[in-house]
């Protein structure tokens, strides 16, 4: 795998040759600000803009226009990484070596730059009639995160434990926005997005990039997204100490009760012992042979289901646990006392070899999926990362135990929340 970036046309592109793939996947990605007052807005934008343009108003239309280009496979997607919000174009196309019509890129090329700029729009408002139905799907869609109760309690947990900091902000959006959103207020938040966001250009595939080039200056049009003056930022940093810990609960009609830890981990991406914070979560409950696993689930039997994340960009980790509502106390103190243990040097040897394996594993294979190549890059960028995923390989080879010790002595908690039931509960619901 070959990794070129340059500016074209003042737009920041970054060409992946890679010959294990018969297809072409160009990622355009529209980085702003992540904010209470926008993410609904690009929410639900990006449910638009992938359903339907000018050229083809209908989902049936478009669907058929991706079929023409040898079903092509064609998305939207609005993401946060912190305090910025990514919308993605997203498009994937047979590679016109392996075809006998060789317009198929040209055409692909023409399709993506009809689909960025030329939206379903008209007197300065989208489509009234899909703009309804896209709402109205993102309402259910929000609406079902307080169905799903590992999400809701993840979601409260993070209105807790951040509410002035961008971790707070739902990704889906929030219903009280949504609900007084017009097709207008659509229309002028793409037009900001278009003016204003910083823009990136990813092309991944077994290609000529001079060929490339051509493609996306005269067919995608690539100068139409230059650069923007708008500065947004790159990570959050600031360290937090004296950290005040406090507990949370709160009670619904449900079966299983519902408990999350948040720590602050005081360590973030651009932070040297960053990779040993990753093999610290692995050890501590990202495996399934991990201590929370072993020790709470398998020698207690108080969960069932435990397991802990990194949220890197934003310094915290997260532990989450479905256990019965007469066990809060003995499962906290465990998940605690686990805790302690790494910040005391009391390390499993074995465990810390299989973190480590199991992690590289996982990026020798993320090269076998375009995507996960193309996002793992994308975020390494936006931290000024080496993107060489052999670099990052060797990070997590050179992590030792006194790094895994160092790294949880930077570790705080900081809220403890329980979601359970009024009037008892049944196991394992």
């Amino acid at each position: 795998m070959k990794l070129l970036t340059e500016m074209i046309d003042n737009v920041k592109t970054t060409f992946i040759q890679s010959n294990k793939f018969k297809t072409i996947v160009i990622k355009v990605l529209f980085r702003g600000k992540n904010a209470h007052d926008s993410a609904t807005q690009r929410s639900l934008l990006s449910r638009l803009l992938a359903n339907s343009t000018a050229k083809y108003p209908t989902k049936k239309e478009l669907t058929n226009k991706l079929y023409d280009l040898y079903e092509a496979s064609f998305s939207v997607g609005s993401s946060p990484i912190y305090e910025n919000s990514i919308v993605s174009f997203n498009l994937e196309f047979v590679n016109s070596k392996y075809l006998p019509d060789k317009k198929v890129t040209k055409e692909a090329f023409e399709f993506l730059h009809e689909a960025i700029f030329y939206p379903n729009i008209t007197k300065n408002q989208f489509d009234e009639k899909v703009f309804q139905e896209e709402k109205r799907l993102l309402k259910v869609s929000i609406e079902n995160i307080y169905n799903n109760k590992n999400r809701y309690a993840l979601r409260r947990l993070l209105d807790h434990m951040c509410p002035d900091e961008p971790s707070s902000i739902s990704p889906l959006g929030d219903l009280e926005v949504l609900k007084n959103l017009t097709s207008k207020d659509l229309a002028l938040t793409y037009q900001k997005m278009i003016s204003e966001d910083e823009v990136s250009v990813y092309c991944l595939g077994d290609f000529d990039i001079e060929e490339m080039k051509s493609y996306l200056i005269n067919n995608l049009k690539i100068a139409k997204l230059s650069s923007k003056t708008v500065n947004y930022p790159l990570h959050f940093n600031e360290i937090r100490k004296n950290i005040t810990s406090k507990e949370i609960s709160e009670e619904q009609d449900i079966n299983q009760t519902k408990l999350m830890i948040g720590f602050r981990t005081n360590t973030y991406p651009t932070d040297k012992l960053l990779p040993a914070l990753i093999v610290f979560n692995i050890m501590y409950g990202g495996l399934y042979v991990s201590d929370l696993f072993q020790v709470v689930r398998e020698k207690h039997s108080l969960a069932y289901e435990i397991a802990s994340q990194v949220i890197s960009e934003a310094g915290l980790l997260i532990v989450n646990a479905g256990i019965e509502k007469s066990q809060i106390n003995q499962a906290t103190s465990l998940i605690i006392n686990e805790f302690r243990k790494y910040q005391e040097g009391r390390i499993n040897h074995e465990l810390f070899e299989v973190a480590k394996t199991n992690l590289l594993n996982d990026l020798k294979e993320l090269e076998d999926d375009p995507y996960s190549i193309i996002n793992f890059i994308y975020r390494r960028h936006l931290f000024n990362l080496s993107p060489n995923v052999d670099d990052y390989i060797k990070q997590i080879q050179n992590v030792t135990l006194e790094d895994v010790i160092a790294v949880a002595k930077n570790i705080e908690l900081d809220t403890i929340y329980t979601l359970t039931n009024k009037a008892g509960e049944h196991y394992g619901a």
